[in-house]
């Protein structure tokens, strides 16, 4: 029945070869950032970040994510304390900026998507925040998938966003000042945002209903 569902879903929403060339994009980035991080040993910096997650310490070190906390307290507790386990989060969340473009499939050509795809795998910039603790790649990933949101109107995607940028640890200032852009031009033009939220989640809902259950 779910699978049926699944299906159901994957024909409503059209999935073509250029799906299966944006999940190549963000296996090859995946493996790159991977076998890059077991090459570079972690630096004072990063230990610093790790015994404050531990609990070693109780010093918050500048940059300090709440996100990536989070996460890598997930991963000790499921894996157990590894260097591995500690940088998977930033590896994944550098690769899942190669789907990116696939988000603004509808803004951008195909070909001009899978270059900026590409161009997020082998950037050296994206690979080295990518493959070390307490980097702004949490802060890049919400600013870059928070612009992309609000060029498609995305008003569910820009408040999400919008929250992950607060808690990157590195993007609070950024947060805040569109926090106070928004405020200014909800006043000036009179848009309700919770009201729009509202909306764009029943659209949300109606329009994903093949994962819906009904008694």
């Amino acid at each position: 029945m779910i699978m049926k569902k699944i299906f159901k879903y994957i024909t409503y929403n059209k999935l073509t070869y250029i799906h299966l060339v944006y999940v190549f994009m963000f296996l090859a980035a995946f493996t790159i950032r991977f076998f890059a991080s077991q090459k570079l040993p972690i630096n004072s910096y990063e230990a610093s970040i790790l015994l404050r997650i531990t609990d070693e310490t109780s010093i918050y070190p500048d940059g300090f994510s709440v996100i990536e906390n989070t996460l890598i307290k997930m991963s000790f507790f499921v894996f157990g304390e590894s260097d591995l386990g500690a940088r998977m989060w930033p590896i994944i969340a550098g690769s899942i900026l190669t789907l990116l473009p696939l988000y603004l499939r509808e803004q951008l050509n195909n070909k001009i998507g899978v270059v900026m795809s590409l161009f997020i795998v082998v950037d050296p910039f994206m690979l080295v925040n990518s493959i070390q603790i307490g980097s702004n790649i949490f802060a890049f990933l919400a600013f870059a998938f928070l612009f992309g949101a609000i060029w498609k109107k995305d008003v569910i995607g820009r408040n999400l966003f919008l929250l992950m940028l607060f808690i990157s640890g590195r993007g609070k200032l950024f947060a805040m000042i569109l926090c106070i852009i928004f405020l200014v031009y909800q006043k000036m033009h009179g848009v309700y945002v919770l009201k729009d939220l509202i909306e764009e989640t029943k659209k949300w809902g109606n329009k994903n209903n093949y994962f819906q259950f009904h008694m």
